[in-house]
């Protein structure tokens, strides 16, 4: 379990949500994420560096995606807000529903992160090194058997 304060000073605990619910919530972001048009998008070594209206766009899609909010909703039944589980019904209690409410998006990308980051964590270095095997296994023999200069 891990815990957060968030912006509003509310405490939010989130449990990793089962392998088969964490897995299906990143699917569904990468879904969602692939109907954006990423090509104006560089990685950069600052997040601030990036271009915001791709990142903006991106953000949107996901926080638009019925998929995307259904996974989340599942994964939130592991997470209590104040001590109290999440629950769609938590949003419109008449007690801390219009609180929880601006702390939504919060929630969404703590829970997020508790669950994908797992997935997420090692594939770029994973990714690399497998991309350089795969260049110096594809290179042409004359290249690889020229002398250096």
């Amino acid at each position: 379990m891990q815990g957060f304060t968030l912006s509003t000073g509310a405490k939010l605990e989130v449990t990793e949500s089962s392998f088969a619910e964490a897995y299906a919530l990143e699917k569904a972001l990468i879904s969602s994420v692939k109907e954006t048009n990423l090509s104006g998008l560089q990685v950069k070594k600052d997040v601030f560096d990036m271009d915001v209206d791709v990142l903006l766009k991106s953000v949107l899609v996901m926080a638009t995606s019925p998929e995307v909010e259904r996974c989340l909703f599942k994964c939130f039944e592991r997470a209590t807000y104040d001590g109290v589980k999440i629950s769609r019904g938590l949003f419109d209690d008449p007690k801390i529903g219009l609180q929880i409410r601006e702390d939504f998006h919060e929630i969404c990308l703590k829970v997020a992160e508790v669950n994908c980051l797992p997935f997420l964590k090692r594939i770029f270095s994973v990714l690399k090194t497998f991309l350089q095997t795969l260049n110096a296994t594809l290179k042409p023999k004359s290249e690889s058997d020229s002398p250096s200069s």
